[in-house]
């Protein structure tokens, strides 16, 4: 049999039709979330993106024909054949089912998601996104086009040197097209979902890590100084990074914070069993809160009415911008991010949390989602946690949204559950988070939605907007599943946001606000009936606090609450009058820092305070990544 000659020209252009395809699939989901984008921006995009999927397929092309190559000396045509078939075809499915992804996360492959691809529970709950028509003629498309150009270049039989001349003139395309694309996604300030081909970017975030600089002997000396014990001489970094929250003066706190502790400690004395309940909600965002600014009709009515009797935070910032960050903040006082998580990417780590304490009491954990994603479920009975309740635990026939069960639906079983601890615990005090989802991209409204949900004149910004007014409407029939069930008089509520969104602020008063600041602050109240009776005691000015907070610091205040010793945290008192560590928000390629509004690149950490960086702040994170292994 005469043997096929090897052609980087046939391989590269069956590639480009692939990750052609692929973006014509996928761009008009990752161009949802870039708004008011012009017909000339998204050509634009588009071209900066060609401009990867062809230095793609050349590099594609060049390792596939390099593999057929060594093969040669086998001598034997059809394993070679089979080969590039293998690699081929692995990239075509692989490129259809990512269709399916991209329309149900409407963003590009990161490397923390790649186990969703063979993750059983999420292509369960997902399978109309994991294989859809999309993903289907996709894949056809794909190996019909392959067939029609292996026929072709079967026909035509380049001869050596004209294969030779031709794959060189295609590599010398690549690498030109390649550098109008670093070029140019700059200058046409292209979004990143956008820019590369996606496995060109999963590939580069794969293999970039971050260049930790060194500490130096007066760098310690500077963290100790500033941001430690400065009557300690030991410089260790884990002394300053975290440390055991020792009883806060009450001069240091502030005076409605310590009366809201008195007045729990009273109820547990009593016998009351009171609850501390972290209501954790999916990307509740600071800006789409009435309750803080906005003068036209709010979409959190529900939040708005709460906050006027409780006690709100105008100035709080998540430490990342994953779900499993924000739950290991407000229980743990971790400063998680996407590629630090205690829950999956540092399992390592020994860590106590507050349900590791007996004096938590009676724990659970509640969430409308599949409790083995991210192993949530798991990371929480491992810390504890008296009793779970998740997605499988729920009636199956609940109205659902792609990531579980509805909010409302959630609220109701919550209180339920709740309610029947309450009863049944020989434990003085109940400690519990509930954990939502409905307001997640896609933003689907599940069926129980009520009709006045539906019926909302919406100014249709972002659909979102109706998942925000759902998942408040949720908050909202929770309280009043507590007070029905007699619960609330002795709860305090901490209702806050697992992080925020970038896309455009739904409130109309804050529409130039930083993409990253959009992503990382979050609202944050306290409420229920043993908050309201306290608030009741102060002015609007005690009710309302604009001190700077970190996510991780609600943990501190649960803690000291309940009277636990020897918790150590990264973030401080929820409640304190005075502030030692900074504030930032891990967002996975970048580090965003509030009080500075400066976003900083993991690939180019320096400790220079050239252009205006933060160096003091930017010093504590880096002893943090030393602290913590990297």
């Amino acid at each position: 049999m005469k043997q096929h000659p090897i052609s980087i020209v046939r391989t590269t252009t069956i590639l480009m039709i692939i990750f052609t395809v692929h973006r014509l699939a996928t761009f008009g989901f990752l161009n949802q979330q870039i708004e008011k984008f012009s017909v000339i921006q998204s050509f634009l995009a588009f071209l900066t993106g060609f401009f990867s999927d062809i230095w793609t397929s050349v590099l594609g092309a060049v390792f596939i024909s390099l593999l057929e190559y060594l093969l040669l000396m086998l001598k034997q045509y059809k394993i070679r054949v089979w080969f590039r078939r293998g690699f081929l075809g692995a990239i075509a499915i692989l490129a259809g089912l990512h269709c399916g992804y991209v329309s149900f996360f409407h963003f590009q492959f990161i490397p923390s998601h790649l186990p969703y691809f063979y993750d059983t529970t999420f292509l369960k709950g997902n399978f109309g996104s994991a294989l859809d028509f999309l993903v289907i003629a996709s894949l056809l498309f794909n190996f019909f086009s392959w067939y029609t150009v292996d026929r072709f270049f079967k026909k035509i039989r380049l001869n050596r040197k004209k294969e030779w001349t031709s794959g060189f003139i295609i590599i010398l395309l690549g690498i030109g097209l390649h550098t109008l694309h670093n070029r140019y996604k700059i200058q046409w300030f292209v979004p990143e979902t956008l820019q590369f081909n996606f496995l060109e970017g999963f590939i580069i975030k794969l293999t970039k890590k971050v260049g930790i600089p060194p500490l130096s002997k007066e760098d310690l000396r500077t963290l100790q100084s500033r941001y430690g014990n400065a009557s300690q001489t030991d410089q260790k970094i884990s002394q300053i990074i975290i440390k055991e929250q020792l009883r806060d003066e009450i001069s240091n706190i502030l005076p409605i914070g310590q009366q809201l502790k008195n007045n729990f400690i009273n109820l547990r004395m009593n016998g009351k069993k009171p609850l501390i309940i972290v209501y954790l909600m999916e990307s509740a965002r600071y800006y789409d809160m009435g309750a803080y600014g906005n003068k036209l009709e709010s979409i959190s009515p529900q939040f708005d009415a709460l906050a006027s009797t409780g006690i709100l935070f105008h100035k709080v910032w998540s430490v990342s911008n994953v779900t499993r960050g924000g739950q290991e903040a407000v229980w743990c006082g971790y400063l998680s991010a996407i590629d630090r998580s205690l829950m999956k990417e540092r399992q390592d780590i020994e860590y106590k949390c507050l349900t590791d304490f007996p004096e938590s009491g009676a724990s659970f954990w509640h969430h409308g989602g599949e409790g083995r994603f991210d192993n949530q479920q798991w990371f929480w009975e491992k810390h504890h946690v008296k009793s779970t309740m998740s997605l499988s635990q729920l009636p199956k026939t609940l109205p659902k949204t792609g990531w579980g069960t509805g909010d409302l639906s959630l609220a109701h079983y919550s209180s339920k559950a709740i309610a029947s601890l309450a009863k049944s615990t020989q434990q003085d005090v109940i400690t519990g988070m509930v954990l939502t989802v409905s307001n997640h991209i896609p933003w689907e409204l599940p069926a129980d939605a009520p009709s006045k949900v539906n019926d909302y004149a919406f100014k249709g910004l972002h659909p979102s907007e109706k998942t925000v007014y759902y998942a408040d409407h949720a908050l909202g029939a929770f309280v009043a599943e507590l007070k029905e069930k007699s619960l609330w008089d002795r709860s305090i509520v901490i209702v806050t946001g697992d992080h925020g969104i970038r896309s455009t602020a739904l409130n109309p008063n804050f529409t130039n606000i930083l993409p990253d600041e959009l992503n990382s602050r979050v609202p944050l109240l306290i409420t229920g009936g043993v908050a309201e009776a306290t608030a009741k005691s102060f002015s609007s000015d005690d009710r309302n606090i604009f001190q700077q907070r970190s996510q991780a610091d609600i943990a501190n205040f649960i803690a000291q609450t309940l009277g636990i010793h020897g918790f150590k945290s990264m973030g401080e008192h929820l409640f304190s009058t005075k502030r030692l560590t900074p504030i930032f928000t891990d967002l996975g390629t970048s580090v965003y820092f509030p009080l500075s509004h400066a976003t900083i690149f993991k690939s180019s950490l320096s400790l220079s305070s050239k252009g205006g960086r933060p160096s003091d702040q930017l010093l504590f994170y880096i002893s943090l990544l030393h602290f913590l292994g990297g």
